[in-house]
């Protein structure tokens, strides 16, 4: 519709009110993609890499913490999100989050370093 003010066959008024929703149209569109850019843009799990790699090293593969009912480590319960687990919880709520955004193409175990 904008490419048709100035026409005289839409008029003065017409072309004043076109023009008038062409610029209202490209405000709202950049303030929807910078609030977009803002808001998504931001990484949610900064500093989460260092904090996980040493609650591994430390809690996750210690002893204390080993399960010999199930026969496994506290790293094993959190990446399996065993229903059952009596600490380390914020961790496995945290890979919950991350894998609802990004999950493996074949859904399986991880072994290695991160």
């Amino acid at each position: 519709a904008a490419m048709f003010v100035g026409f005289p066959e839409v008029g003065i008024g017409a072309s004043f009110l076109l023009m008038a929703m062409f610029i209202i149209n490209l405000l709202a569109q950049f303030v929807f993609i910078a609030v977009t850019v803002w808001v998504l843009s931001v990484d949610n799990f900064e500093g989460y890499v260092e904090s996980v790699r040493e609650w591994r090293m430390n809690t996750g593969h210690n002893y204390q913490f080993y399960d010999p009912g199930s026969k496994t480590s506290l790293v094993q319960r959190v990446c399996s999100e065993a229903p059952s687990l009596e600490m380390s919880t914020d961790r496995a709520s945290m890979l919950s989050e991350m894998n609802t955004y990004w999950k493996w193409p074949d859904e399986g175990w991880r072994w290695g370093s991160m």
